[in-house]
């Protein structure tokens, strides 16, 4: 088959989808939004021209580590699963540019993060996020950070790295303080750090 572009949005697909998926060698655009799909069958990684995947509002509760094998994805939305891990591997997808995993209950996030060399957009707001890792500040291209509504208490020294970050949104969570790094956001022209528990500022900002 020769199709590019498939949307099965809003409809009653459940469980997963069939191995044959990769018979489709030349898909670049996957949305499955808004179905019953718990999960994705491991032959999606060999469809090696997909560059954007939609599976948001689905019942997913694991990523497959096949996704790896996606060179060519820049775009994919997990936002509104069930996901309470994400796959170390998922970070080894060297296009991946615009990342959307809203509304799910993962409560980390895989220390292999900061090699997403690609990664323009990172949204994990509204899941149970207690900390994000440490090497944060290998993502040289992140432009846009959203933690919101999530369960953390500090942000990581290494933010001050994020020298692309032009907007953070971190509101809703229990902060209580803000790294010295903080002031090093060279690029930074919004912040939203409303509904936490700030009660000093660092002198950097």
């Amino acid at each position: 088959m020769h199709v590019q572009s498939i949307s099965l949005d809003g409809n009653n697909l459940v469980g997963t989808l069939p191995a044959s998926i990769d018979d489709l060698i030349l898909l670049e655009d996957l949305s499955l939004e808004d179905n019953g799909i718990i999960s994705l069958p491991n032959e999606i990684g060999n469809i090696f021209t997909l560059q954007a995947i939609d599976v948001s509002n689905n019942d997913v509760v694991t990523l497959p580590n096949t996704l790896s094998a996606l060179d060519a994805l820049v775009y994919a939305d997990f936002s509104y699963n069930g996901l309470t891990t994400l796959p170390a591997t998922l970070t080894e997808m060297s296009s991946l540019s615009m990342l959307y995993l809203r509304n799910n209950a993962l409560t980390s996030l895989p220390v292999t993060l900061g090699d997403t060399d690609a990664l323009t957009i990172l949204d994990v707001s509204y899941n149970s996020l207690t900390s994000l890792p440490a090497t944060t500040d290998g993502l040289a291209s992140l432009v846009s950070l959203d933690v919101r509504n999530n369960q953390l208490s500090s942000l990581p020294s290494s933010l001050g790295g994020l020298t692309s970050l032009t907007t953070l949104y971190a509101s809703n969570n229990l902060l209580t303080t803000l790294p010295d790094s903080f002031g090093l956001l060279s690029a930074i022209s919004l912040v939203d750090l409303q509904s936490n528990a700030l009660s000093s500022l660092p002198s950097t900002i």
